[in-house]
């Protein structure tokens, strides 16, 4: 595995290339080492600036095993503070996203724990306003019911005195009738006494 860093974090690829470019290769030195040095060279010769090329495979023999190129601790190293220092970086942005969370829902459950306390108490006020109102509608009906009472009494009582009038009515047309029966009695007397009178001074003078 060869795993190669950001130039231009790192800044290793333009040293590699100044280096590879102002001096020579450096050269195999035994049997042992003569393909990973070579490789290595190879590796160096093809980079570009700020760029790093792509090994091509070496030519493989099927009686020489197939040389791999080293692992770069220094590489390693870097790739590993680099991801170090994204979870770290990514450990803050959690922690922040959490108290941010954590924040929120105070805030929320401090509004739903207002609102709550809120809703009762418009809950008790409308409990209230209609124990009030049905109190209030209860004597009101009963003030009606008094009122009607006493229209029915006062209407008895009209009846009552309509049927009392009727009666004196009828009473006194009665005493009229014999009133003016009297009168036309009273009337034939005295037409009867003027004609005695009349009688008696006429005897008289004879």
């Amino acid at each position: 595995m060869n795993r190669e860093l950001d130039p231009q974090i790192f800044g290793l690829g333009q040293n590699l290339v100044q280096n590879g470019a102002g001096s020579s290769l450096p050269q195999a030195t035994g049997s042992g080492g003569s393909g990973r040095v070579t490789a290595s060279a190879r590796e160096m010769a093809g980079l570009t600036a700020g760029a790093y090329a792509p090994t091509s495979p070496p030519a493989t023999q099927p009686s020489r095993p197939v040389p791999y190129p080293p692992l770069d601790l220094k590489v390693l190293e870097a790739q590993m503070s680099q991801m170090r220092q994204m979870m770290a970086q990514f450990d803050r942005r959690l922690e922040q996203l959490q108290a941010r969370f954590n924040e929120l829902s105070r805030d929320t459950q401090g509004r739903l724990d207002r609102y709550g306390h809120q809703l009762l108490r418009l809950e008790d006020g409308i409990s209230r306003l209609t124990e009030d109102t049905s109190q209030r509608f209860a004597q009101v009906v009963a003030k009606v019911n008094e009122r009607k009472l006493q229209d029915s009494k006062v209407q008895e009582m009209l009846d009552r005195h309509n049927i009392l009038v009727r009666n004196f009515e009828n009473r006194l047309s009665a005493m009229q009738k014999l009133t003016s029966d009297q009168e036309q009695a009273l009337l034939s007397a005295h037409a009867a006494l003027e004609d005695a009178r009349a009688e008696l001074a006429r005897l008289k003078r004879i």
